[in-house]
């Protein structure tokens, strides 16, 4: 039974191990069997493509479009790029990288930086914290190891901006960066601890004005740490001085130099700016004003308000009483006189200008009070007439002498609109002979003594200084009085009550005359270019004629005029050159010199130097020689023209009419007027030629054909042929150059033309 039970058992394992092995057989050749239906890579394209259209999916294609990348791995792969980059990459940089474009990818990193506190988007660059952290411990590294770093240089280090690495540095600060920022510079504690013991300690020994760029130069500071320091330590107190315009001051030297100040100021009562300027006081007017408020600031000089007073109370004491008053000892003598000037005007009672002056200014720190003037005036006046009256003022040479030389300051010079009045000059005395002698005055001297006596304490300087105020009252007075005996004297004389001898009527023929020399001047010039080889001889008749005739009468009025001025009688008319010299013998020799002058040129052959003459002597003897303008030339030119035809028109003398219409013709052709002798006549015809009718020219020169005959009548008889020619051809001759008749005008001095047979 046992065997039997057992087969049974073996068979049945047998058919399970046959069904194993089948099942086995069955499943590996199912696995081997090939699917007959899958799909193909176009339909799984077709398939995705479908799925991005209808939005189920979203994805990123490379550039070669071979490749799609959905958002979380543009993300995933950005942060891989990232990492692998140390915490720092550009944004252009990814694309090769990612063989993506530049548009989705910033986009990506925009939305990547927004969701990660430890990112960073900055100028283009992502940037991790743990980067910044890195720059911070290397840049903390260096700072230790130097002690301060300039911003600049730890942002070219990494190639950042200051304006990234200074807020990245600022945040680690304390916690990375063992430091602080101040102006663009990382400095250690240690390292501005050392900066202000340094400076500490030079600023304390200091004892002067220093200029901080000599500190920093020498010790090699930082500027900007230097001044902030620097300013920390004076705001805190542990510096005593300050600093301005880069100079430091210690408050040591300023109390000192303040003192200095102090003292001289009210020891002296003045202190100048220029010792201040010495102080280094860029203002010092502006410093002293502020320092002493009741000072008062003149030009170099502040001054005390107790000067002023001082001044004031001596000058209105002179004016209350009519005298003076020597401000020398009150004043600095350091005073300049413009400053002196500024304290007087600084005076209450005193008023130095316009109607209301009460005192004068006389050698610089001497005051006359209007009063004290006043009565000086009135001592001039006085004496005058006292001298008057007793016949003391007389007109000797010797007197009008020192008459000139004290009127010659005060005169002005002719041809201007008005006069100043200038200072007479300081009379010197003069030696003679061994002997000193005043060149002053009788009027002078008997004031000057009468000053002295009634002001004996009066200092020399003063007295000086009143009698040049004096010195043009005293001439004025004298003029005065000395008229008065002329025009008594002169009343009596018959020659000197001609209209002629007058000063004012001759000094305006006298203008009227030196016009018309300018004018023919001018004239022969005009005729001198007609000329030709004979150009000097023909000029030089001319030139001696000018001079004989208007130049002389000139010189005649001329000294008949500073006669009159001088008060001297002249018992003649001057038609004589020993009259000439005879009146000059009695003229001051100021004046007499000049017009001798005048007269030598009158035998020279040419006007021009007689000009340079009167052009020399014109300030001494005041004369105006006015030149002629062009408006001022067609009027006279127009006066000769009327007054030639005038003459002409009553002449009955031939020789005369043919010189008037010679003359007339000139000026007609020519347009200037000539002044000839009978003599150049027949030159001045020939240079018309060119410009006359020939019947008119021929009809002229047969008239003066004529007319030399007649002129000659006296050596030999006039034949009746001749004679009745030039009395039939003058009215025909007349007609050449009349037209409409003459104009009643009076003929200037000089003009009257009269025939001169040379």
């Amino acid at each position: 039974m046992f065997l039997g039970l057992s087969s049974h058992h073996l068979e049945d394992s047998k058919k399970m191990e046959l069904s194993l092995a089948q099942l086995q057989a069955q499943f590996k050749a199912a696995q081997q069997a090939q699917v007959a239906n899958r799909l193909s890579e176009r339909n799984c394209v077709e398939l995705l493509m479908k799925l991005i259209e209808t939005g189920r999916i979203q994805v990123q294609y490379t550039l070669n479009g071979r490749e799609y990348v959905t958002p979380q791995q543009l993300e995933k792969e950005i942060l891989r790029e990232i990492e692998a980059s140390k915490g720092r990459i550009n944004v252009t940089e990814l694309v090769p990288l990612l063989n993506m474009d530049l548009d989705p990818i910033e986009k990506k990193v925009e939305q990547i930086v927004r969701n990660n506190n430890g990112l960073q988007l900055l100028e283009g660059e992502i940037i991790t914290q743990t980067y910044l952290d890195n720059i911070a411990l290397e840049l903390n590294e260096m700072l230790q190891e130097r002690g301060s770093i300039t911003m600049q240089e730890a942002a070219a280090r990494f190639s950042l901006t200051t304006e990234i690495t200074e807020p990245a540095l600022n945040h680690r600060l304390g916690r990375v960066l063992q430091g602080f920022i101040e102006d663009g510079h990382i400095y250690t504690e240690s390292f501005t601890e050392r900066y202000v013991s340094q400076i500490r300690g030079i600023f304390s020994a200091i004892t002067r004005p220093t200029t901080l760029a000599s500190i920093i130069s020498r010790y090699g500071f930082q500027h900007r740490l230097f001044m902030s320091t620097l300013d920390r330590l004076i705001a805190g107190g542990r510096l005593q001085g300050n600093h301005n315009g880069g100079l430091y001051t210690p408050f040591v030297f300023a109390n000192t130099r303040l003192k200095q100040i102090d003292s001289f100021f009210h020891q002296n009562k003045y202190i100048s700016y220029q010792k201040l300027e010495k102080m280094d006081y860029n203002q010092p007017k502006s410093f002293l004003e502020g320092r002493f408020p009741e000072g008062v600031a003149l030009r170099n000089h502040f001054i005390s308000k107790l000067l002023i007073n001082q001044t004031n109370g001596v000058i209105e004491e002179a004016i209350q009483s009519d005298s003076y008053a020597d401000v020398q000892a009150l004043l600095p003598s350091v005073l300049s006189e413009a400053e002196i000037l500024q304290v007087l005007e600084a005076c209450p009672s005193v008023t130095l200008h316009g109607k209301n002056a009460n005192v004068t200014v006389i050698k610089d720190y001497h005051v006359a009070s209007k009063g004290f003037l006043n009565k000086c005036n009135q001592l001039v006046e006085e004496r005058m007439k006292d001298r008057a009256e007793k016949g003391l003022i007389t007109q000797s040479q010797e007197e009008t002498k020192e008459v000139e030389e004290e009127e010659e300051p005060t005169r002005g010079r002719k041809g201007a609109k008005g006069k100043k009045s200038v200072p007479a000059k300081k009379v010197e005395p003069k030696k003679r002979g061994g002997k000193t002698e005043a060149t002053i005055s009788p009027e002078e001297q008997e004031v000057g003594d009468h000053l002295k006596r009634e002001h004996e304490d009066m200092a020399e300087e003063f007295f000086e200084g009143v009698m040049e105020i004096l010195r043009p009252v005293i001439a004025r007075c004298r003029e005065t009085h000395a008229r008065a005996l002329f025009v008594k004297a002169a009343s009596s004389s018959e020659e000197n009550v001609k209209g002629k001898t007058k000063g004012t009527n001759i000094r305006a023929d006298m203008s009227t005359l030196y016009s018309n020399i300018l004018l023919f001047q001018k004239g022969i010039e005009a005729l001198a270019l007609e000329f030709s080889p004979k150009t000097t001889e023909d000029s030089s008749v001319l030139e001696k004629y000018l001079l004989k005739t208007l130049c002389t009468e000139y010189h005649r009025l001329l000294i008949l005029s500073e006669a009159s001025q001088h008060f001297i009688q002249l018992n003649s008319e001057l038609r004589t050159p020993a009259e000439i010299t005879k009146a000059l013998s009695q003229l001051p020799p100021a004046v007499s010199s000049p017009l001798q002058k005048i007269g030598t040129t009158l035998n020279d052959k040419s006007s021009i130097k007689f000009n340079e003459a009167l052009e020399s002597a014109a300030e001494r003897l005041e004369l105006q020689l006015r030149p002629l303008d062009k408006k001022q030339e067609k009027t006279l030119l127009s006066t000769h023209r009327a007054t030639l035809m005038q003459q002409l028109d009553s002449e009955e003398n031939p020789a005369t009419t043919l010189q008037l219409v010679v003359v007339l013709l000139f000026l007609k052709k020519k347009n200037c007027v000539i002044h000839i002798p009978g003599r150049s006549i027949s030159s001045v015809l020939s240079k018309l030629k060119d410009d006359l009718p020939a019947p008119v020219f021929s009809q002229l020169s047969a008239y003066q054909v004529d007319v030399v005959k007649f002129l000659n009548a006296e050596k030999q008889a006039l034949d009746e042929e001749t004679q009745s020619r030039l009395m039939q051809g003058m009215a025909p001759l007349k007609d050449l150059v009349l037209s409409g008749g003459a104009s009643i005008i009076r003929v200037p001095r000089g003009m009257e033309y009269n025939v001169i047979s040379e």
